[in-house]
Parts: structure tokens; sequence; C-alpha cells
């Protein structure tokens, strides 16, 4: 199966898959500051991929590998650091736009 190198526009900027989840969950927190690392995790719970969250703690076991912890990608709440999955099928980022597209975001399939 090819690789998929879609692009995504989130506030007038251009994103991989990868890092377009990590723009919305960061401007999700700039907006809700007051979220519990538990509280932003639910949040994005009924949008997450089949198998793995969408956001976990940096302090977690299992993560290496699945989440972006490269300087500056971490998200601060209010209780713990977060990182966001870095895998993202076709599939998989299209359930998470409609998701962030019902809580008021909007984001751009950018055409080729």
């Amino acid at each position: 199966m090819a690789r998929d190198f879609t692009k995504y526009e989130f506030e007038g900027k251009t994103y991989s898959k990868m890092r377009l989840v990590s723009a919305v969950v960061k401007r999700h927190m700039q907006t809700n500051p007051n979220l519990s690392a538990a509280e932003l995790m639910a949040q994005f719970e009924p949008i997450r991929t089949n198998t793995v969250q969408t956001v976990n703690f940096v302090r977690s076991q299992n993560r290496r590998h699945l989440y972006c912890d490269m300087p500056g990608e971490t998200i601060k709440t209010t209780t713990d650091e977060c990182v966001t999955l870095i895998h993202w099928t076709l599939n998989d980022i299209e359930k998470f736009i409609a998701g962030v597209e019902s809580w008021g975001y909007i984001i751009k399939k950018v055409e080729k």
C-alpha cells in the first residue's frame, strides 16, 4: 500500500496528518487551559484510532515509537504533559477530523 502524503490546512497553516493532530490538540488546550491530562484524553477518546489513544501521557511506558515526543511537541495540561499519536491512516484521520469539526474546528484538505 502506498504511503499517504495528504496535507491539511488548519488556522492558515498546512500540516501532515501527525502535525495536524498535534496542532489541533494544542489549540484545544489553549482554548481549554484548565483541563487535566485525564480530561484531555477523555475528550479525545471518542475520536481515537481503532487501536491506540489519540493523546497519551508523556510518562506512559507504552508510548515509544507511537507518540510524538520531540522537543516542542509535548502538550502541557494542569496535571501532566501529554503527547499525540504519530501514525494515522486515512480512515483514522478522517474520523479525527470529523470529530474535531463537530467541536467547531475547521480543517480543509489541501488539494495537490
